[in-house]
């Protein structure tokens, strides 16, 4: 089955980034996102594991070893997500690998 509306198609990004601990890091995309997923690669026990989704509002799930966090992760007004402060972001945690799959607004 086809897309009905290819005019309506959605740009898609994916890759991956190193955690740098830094606050308001912004991750480019190229464009304006309606929602972001991020997941943290190579957590060494489940408890570890964790993945956030991002949306529109700077609503967001969260989700560590299975427990809801918060966190200061958000879309950009304009151009891919920015990672918040060093010390309240569950997304770039210094020298941890993280991939995204990000979908245009």
């Amino acid at each position: 089955m086809g897309i009905s509306n290819p005019a309506a198609a959605k740009k898609v990004a994916t890759g991956t980034y190193t955690g740098d601990g830094a606050a308001a890091r912004q991750k480019t995309t190229g464009f304006k996102c309606g929602a972001v997923i991020i997941s943290r690669s190579g957590a060494a026990t489940t408890s570890q594991g964790m993945f956030v989704v991002l949306m529109p509002g700077d609503s967001q799930v969260i989700i560590a070893g299975g427990t809801c966090i918060t966190s200061t992760d958000a879309l950009h007004a304009s151009d891919g997500f920015v990672l918040g402060s060093a010390t309240n972001s569950a997304m770039n945690v210094f020298s941890k690998t993280y991939s995204y799959w990000a979908i245009e607004a």
